[in-house]
């Protein structure tokens, strides 16, 4: 009889400090090289931050946050089998479960927006399947920015092919930001004071 490896990490143990730059594929943990995100990575995710912040805020839409926060986004009986971290993300207003401890726990799902950024080392291929995985369970919409090529390619639940974004373009996220225009370009401006 062949032996079955177990694959599932418990919640207690992701929680672990030695475990705070990792996310789960598959049921196994593996690391996230935040080493290789450079400063255009931070002033894109501050770029979005100044734009989507304040007008979720005005029109009470729910949170925009950073990196930090852990998703889960499936669980079987060995425990977590897909968990990540995105750069960005948004929850609409009413996802916080009742109980739900802010200072400590992983949330119970996925964001309704996760925004990931590409940074030197990691692949097309590998940023697809986190993609897909946000998609199948249950993020509405996935961005995904290309620094190096200016783009954003948006990804939707149903869709295979992204609307992919560059420049000038004026993107519209109307189903998450109702009444938002977002110049692309915007994403990528580096300012000094």
């Amino acid at each position: 009889m062949v032996d079955q490896v177990r694959t599932g990490v418990s919640i207690t143990e992701w929680m672990r400090p030695e475990y705070e730059r990792t996310e789960v594929v598959n049921g196994v943990l593996v690391e996230v090289d935040t080493d290789m995100m450079g400063l255009l990575h931070t002033i894109i995710i501050d770029n979005l931050i100044l734009i989507l912040k304040p007008f979720a805020k005005q029109h009470k839409l729910g949170l925009v946050h950073t990196d930090g926060v852990k998703y889960i986004l499936y669980v079987d009986e060995n425990g977590i089998q897909t968990a990540y971290k995105p750069d960005l993300a948004f929850l609409r207003n009413g996802r916080i479960p009742v109980g739900f401890d802010l200072y400590r726990d992983p949330f119970p799902g996925a964001p309704d927006l996760a925004v990931e950024i590409i940074s030197p080392g990691q692949t097309t291929a590998d940023m697809l399947e986190k993609a897909a995985d946000y998609l199948r369970y249950g993020t509405e919409e996935v961005w995904i920015i290309y620094p190096m090529k200016r783009q954003l390619h948006r990804y939707r639940g149903g869709e295979e092919v992204p609307e992919v974004y560059a420049g000038d373009t004026i993107f519209h996220p109307e189903a998450l930001f109702p009444g938002l225009s977002l110049k692309v370009a915007d994403l990528f401006i580096v300012e000094e004071s």
